[in-house]
């Protein structure tokens, strides 16, 4: 595990805002258009408990950013993930059950 030391936290910071500001600022993504004029992006809505959307709006404010990044964040995340589970244990392939093939 990583030392977090005051230069450590320094550097970490640094780099992060720095690569992060090679990215499309949030109102711009807004504007997204596919080649057909539609947007290039779908509201995605889901109820959460009042407790999560407490730590959701702690979480934007200490890191600056809006709750749409944090969500797209996490979702890409978690569909790297499920993506990475369902190539290894090949989800995608046909598979037995009891003998039968599906």
């Amino acid at each position: 595990m990583t030392e977090h030391t005051r230069m450590n936290e320094f550097l970490t910071h640094s780099l992060l805002n720095f690569k992060r500001s090679g990215s499309m600022p949030d109102d711009m993504i807004e504007d997204l258009l596919n080649d057909d004029g539609t947007p290039a992006y779908k509201n995605v809505c889901a109820k959460i408990t009042i407790p999560l959307a407490g730590n959701l709006e702690t979480a934007c404010t200490i890191l600056h950013c809006s709750k749409r990044v944090f969500i797209e964040s996490a979702i890409i995340d978690a569909l790297r993930q499920f993506d990475d589970l369902a190539n290894e244990y090949d989800v995608y392939q046909p598979h037995e059950v009891k003998g039968e093939s599906l």
